[in-house]
Formats: C-alpha cells, structure tokens, sequence
C-alpha cells in the first residue's frame, strides 16, 4: 500500500481518488481489510493453504489492515485471499479491453445484473 502523499499530483490514481464519485463511495466507509499475501502462485493454485484459510486455520498467515472512512485501497489480488467487511465497491482492472469476468462470480460479488454497458 502507498500513502496518499506519495502518490504524484499528476496521477491518474490521484484523479480517480478525487472523482466525485468514488469520494461519495468511500466517504463513509470504514473498516478491516485482511489477506494471506502470495499464497498462490500462477502455476500453483495451492488449494490445500487455501482451504486452511477460509477455514481460520492459518491465523498465522493472516494480515490485517484496518481502513479508515475515506482510505481507498487498490491490491493486487489474484495470488491472496482476502476479505474485507463494509465494503462499498468493487474495481477490476484488466491488461486487455473488453474482458468480461464469469457470470456467476460477478452475481456473487456484485449481485445480479441489471444492464450491460
């Protein structure tokens, strides 16, 4: 994670963070961000540690971060689980346009779809 004052004026990040928008999202939002950093690999899914966590058997893997209202907090996640409680919005970034995540796990986490943009 990055600090708000060492982000460049000139980023992009900065300007997302002072949309009008996501300020009115994260305005009032707080709470506790948890990971089990690098738990998985792309070549090794390591399913098994997974299990473990979900399961709250490796607390020791576990590393929580707690948001204040306002904090905004951009994390690479497809090699650690995570959780987060008080969530107010989901962002996905992908290398290529035009990706579309599976139905299923888009209903699961943002619920179900009311229009295709």
């Amino acid at each position: 994670m990055i600090a708000y004052d060492q982000i460049s004026v000139a980023s992009p990040l900065k300007a997302f963070y002072h949309a009008h928008v996501v300020r009115e999202m994260i305005a009032e939002t707080g709470g506790e961000f948890q990971m089990s950093p690098n738990t998985q690999t792309d070549t090794d899914q390591n399913y098994d540690h997974v299990a473990d966590v979900l399961h709250g058997e490796r607390d020791d893997t576990i590393v929580s971060v707690g948001r204040e209202p306002g904090a905004l907090c951009i994390f690479r996640s497809c090699n650690s689980p995570h959780r987060t409680m008080r969530i107010m919005g989901v962002f996905v970034y992908e290398r290529e346009p035009g990706v579309l995540g599976d139905p299923q796990v888009n209903e699961t986490i943002y619920g179900q779809q009311v229009a295709v943009n």
